[in-house]
């Protein structure tokens, strides 16, 4: 057989050519709207006295566990708008123009607004069943996008190539990185910062675009398009949802009977006159944290007030024994021996005061009741 001539010889076969399609996107709009209405919000409270005072935060919305517990459930989302002064804002502000843009791109408009507001709630939903101080601020929220991107560029990694890889392990460095910072430093609350980085994956995986390629009549690709519907989207959502409401039912259940929500009411009614009340609140949290000096003192307090003597001198021997280097306890049980005529009890604690008391008015005035004292024993 005669080898195959140039001419006769198959053509060399060509290797498919690779076509570069753009993702369907959406032009960010609610990112705007919302750093709009956080800088309205700050400005508001920067001319009600600002945004580092405490009174100014709990009536804007801030976190307070005391009054969530009591029923103030719209400050499980209010907080998500209010910051803590000129850098909080700034940050936050910085965080959200950067990642927010990026996730409504991709995202959509609608499904962003749902993963920000529904990250932030789940943010300050952990904040409140793991940490009783005061906070505010959109970095649950914040937390939340990060999540559906690290969501995102992990289901696409393959399909976005080298530069969507990248961008994944951008995001975990990133998350990993200010949630080591919370954990070394004290003040930031990264439970908050945990809830909202859950709940973000998990809206990720619930909002996230499911890619197809339209092809023309010949089979070319066309385009890329969106399959996942509104239906879809919503059924994803709504367990998650429920999961975040049911969570939030659950915590406000356990704070009612916590230490510091009861600690936080008691002072509420003593400040309001409510001394029954007050009593009630000091006893339910000394039975949550026994061995709480605080909550004896606070319940003595009361007691004392009340002219119950018996009872306000047992409450501080038990402060004073949790915490034996308080002055002020051991100079209010010192009062309540001398209310019930143990003179010589109040002298003892007298002694003690004079070893603590902090000022020299305040030994002048321990060492004239001594005196007084002197003459019963």
């Amino acid at each position: 057989m005669q080898p195959p001539t140039e001419e006769s010889a198959a053509p060399a076969p060509t290797l498919p050519r690779t076509v570069s399609l753009p993702l369907p996107t959406a032009r960010p709009v609610a990112v705007w709207v919302i750093l709009a209405i956080t800088g309205l919000v700050f400005l508001a409270m920067t001319l009600a006295g600002g945004s580092e005072n405490t009174d100014v935060l709990v009536r804007f919305g801030a976190k307070v566990n005391g009054r969530i517990a009591a029923g103030e459930y719209w400050r499980f989302l209010t907080p998500i708008f209010i910051h803590i002064g000129l850098l909080h804002l700034a940050f936050n502000v910085y965080a959200l123009y950067a990642l927010g843009t990026e996730v409504e791109r991709l995202f959509g408009n609608a499904p962003f607004v749902v993963l920000y507001l529904l990250s932030g709630f789940a943010g300050v939903v952990a904040s409140f069943a793991f940490n009783n101080h005061l906070s505010a601020g959109a970095s649950g929220a914040i937390f939340g996008l990060v999540g559906a991107l690290g969501y995102f560029f992990a289901r696409y990694r393959n399909l976005l190539g080298h530069a969507g890889r990248r961008q994944l392990i951008n995001i975990v460095l990133v998350a990993a990185y200010n949630l080591a910072f919370g954990f070394l430093y004290p003040g930031v609350d990264n439970h908050g910062h945990l809830g909202g980085l859950l709940a973000g994956v998990a809206l990720g995986w619930a909002l996230c675009p499911d890619y197809a390629i339209q092809r023309d009549l010949d089979g070319l690709p066309v385009r890329v398009v969106n399959t996942r519907t509104r239906q879809r989207r919503l059924l994803l959502t709504l367990p998650l949802l429920a999961v975040l409401i049911v969570g939030a039912g659950a915590a406000v259940r356990v704070q009612r009977d916590s230490f510091a929500v009861r600690m936080e009411w008691g002072v509420d009614r003593l400040d309001s006159g409510d001394l029954d009340g007050a009593r009630a609140d000091f006893a339910r949290a000394v039975q949550a944290q026994p061995d709480s000096a605080e909550g004896y003192f606070m319940l003595g307090y009361v007691q004392f007030a009340q002219e119950d003597y018996a009872g306000a001198a047992a409450s501080f021997e038990k402060a004073v024994a949790l915490r034996g280097d308080w002055s002020e306890a051991r100079w209010n049980l010192a009062l309540a021996y001398v209310r019930l005529g143990q003179y010589q009890d109040a002298a003892r604690h007298l002694q003690v005061y004079l070893s603590l008391a902090g000022s020299e008015a305040e030994r002048r005035e321990a060492q004239r009741l001594l005196g007084e004292l002197g003459q019963y024993r």
